[in-house]
C-alpha cells in the first residue's frame, strides 16, 4: 500500500485528500462544537430520516452532513458511509476509514490501519489498483462503484472478514495472488528474501529450491519469478490450497518451473530429492493463542495456523528431517512468527541465526544444513 498514507496529513499518490466538514448528531447536544443540527434521545427515526433528506436537498453531501455515526438512546444506529449517494474518491476512502474505525476492526492481512485498509477495498471496488498512483482523488465515483464499495465494507465491518478474501486477491513480494478461503492470506516477510534471490543468506542464488507448507503458492511462484533458473517444488498436505497455488502458478506462467505435491511435509517429495534451499512458513500456533484469535484470522483455514499445544508440532519434524533433504551447501530458513521464544527454549543447542528485516517483520530463521548434521537434538 505504499501508495496510501494514513489521514491527518493525507496524500493519496501526492495529491492532497481533503477531508469534509464534520456535522455530528449528538445525544443531547453531546457534541457542541461541532453540532450544526441536534436530536434528542427521543427523537424517531423518521424525523432523522427527514432531516437527512433536508440537508441533501440543500446541497450538502450525505456524506459530509451526517459523516460520523449518530447515537440513539446510546446505541449506533447508523453510519453516513450507508447512505453516500455521491461522493469523490478521497472522500469516500476517507469515509470508509471512519466507518472502519468505529467497527473495532483487527489488522494484519495486509495493512495496519483503517485508512490503509479503506483505501485497499475502495480502490478495489472501484476497479482501480491499490498499487498504483492514484490518477485524481477528486474524481466523482459512480452509484456502481459506490454501492460495492458500501456492500464490501459491511462485509469488512459487520463479518471481520479480511479485504483479501473480499476483493479475491493480494499482493506478496510484488506480485499478485488470487487469494480466498482455500489458504492463508499471504503475508510473510519472506519476501523480502526473495526480492534480494535469498542473499545473503545463500551464497549464490540457488538450482534447486523447496517450499514446504506452500499453501497457495506464493513463496514458490514469487521465488520462481526473481529466480528463473530455478527448479521449484512445492509440498502441502491441503489439496484445497494446491488448487490455488496451481491456479496462481499458471496466472504467473510458471507450470514449466514450479512443480507441487500432496502430501505431509517430506514424505509428499521425490524420494531421495536434495534442495539448495527449503523454505518454510509452517502452522505456528499454538493452541491457546488459536483459542483467542481475532474473527478476522477465524476466515482463514485452521490447518495454515495451528500447529498443537505450543505451536512447533511443524517445525520439530521440519527441524529433524530438513538435514536428509538439503544438499551440503544447503540453507533452511522458516518462519515461526509469536512462536520464536517457544524455538528458542526448545532447541538451544541450535545454531539459529534471526535474520532481520529492513521492511518490517519478525520470527525467521537459518540454519545451514552442516550445522543441522552436526547437531544433535
Amino acid at each position: 500500500m505504499a501508495a496510501i498514507n494514513q489521514p491527518g496529513s493525507s496524500s493519496i499518490a501526492g495529491t492532497p485528500v481533503r477531508l469534509p466538514a464534520i456535522v455530528v448528531i449528538g445525544v443531547k447536544g453531546k457534541f457542541p462544537e461541532q453540532n450544526s443540527h441536534q436530536l434528542c434521545v427521543s427523537t424517531p427515526s423518521w424525523q432523522v430520516d427527514v432531516l437527512r433528506r433536508s440537508l441533501c436537498r440543500t446541497g450538502h453531501r450525505a456524506g459530509v452532513s451526517l459523516w460520523l455515526t449518530f447515537k440513539l438512546n446510546g446505541l449506533m444506529v447508523e453510519h453516513a458511509l450507508l447512505n453516500l449517494q455521491q461522493c469523490t474518491l478521497a472522500e469516500l476512502i476517507t469515509a470508509g476509514a471512519d466507518y472502519l474505525q468505529q467497527s473495532g476492526l483487527v489488522y494484519g492481512h495486509g495493512t495496519d490501519n483503517p485508512y490503509d485498509e479503506s483505501a485497499w477495498l475502495v480502490l478495489e471496488a472501484c476497479g482501480l489498483s491499490p498499487v498504483e498512483p492514484l490518477p485524481d482523488g477528486e474524481v466523482i465515483v459512480n452509484r456502481g462503484h459506490l454501492e460495492r464499495v458500501k456492500r464490501w465494507l459491511q462485509r469488512r465491518a459487520m463479518q471481520r472478514e479480511p479485504v483479501a478474501y473480499i476483493t479475491g486477491r493480494a499482493w506478496f513480494a510484488g506480485l499478485e495472488f488470487d487469494t480466498d478461503t482455500r489458504a492463508l492470506i499471504p503475508r510473510s516477510p519472506i519476501a523480502e528474501l526473495i526480492q534480494q534471490q535469498y542473499a545473503p543468506w545463500v551464497a549464490e542464488p540457488p538450482a534447486t529450491v523447496l517450499d514446504l507448507c506452500c499453501g497457495g503458492g506464493c513463496i514458490a511462484i514469487a521465488s520462481a519469478l526473481a529466480m528463473p533458473q530455478a527448479m521449484i517444488h512445492g509440498c502441502d498436505l491441503s489439496a484445497d490450497a494446491l488448487q490455488l497455488a496451481a491456479q496462481n502458478r499458471e496466472k504467473h506462467g510458471v507450470a514449466r518451473q514450479v512443480e507441487f505435491f500432496s502430501g505431509d511435509l517430506f514424505e509428499a517429495l521425490p524420494e531421495h530429492h536434495c534442495y539448495d534451499l527449503i523454505v518454510s512458513n509452517p502452522p505456528y500456533v499454538d493452541r491457546r493463542d488459536m483459542r483467542s484469535l481475532p474473527a478476522e484470522y477465524q476466515h482463514e483455514p485452521s490447518m495454515g495456523l495451528e500447529a498443537g499445544a505450543d505451536g512447533l508440532d511443524i517445525v520439530r519434524r521440519i527441524l529433524r528431517d530438513a538435514a536428509s533433504r538439503l544438499t551440503d551447501d544447503g540453507v533452511l530458513i522458516v518462519e515461526v512468527g509469536n512462536s520464536q521464544p517457544a524455538v528458542e527454549a526448545q532447541f538451544p543447542e541450535l545454531d539459529l541465526v534471526w535474520i532481520e528485516f529492513e521492511m518490517g517483520g519478525a520470527g525467521v530463521f537459518t540454519i545451514t544444513a552442516r550445522q543441522l548434521k552436526n547437531t544433535q537434538y
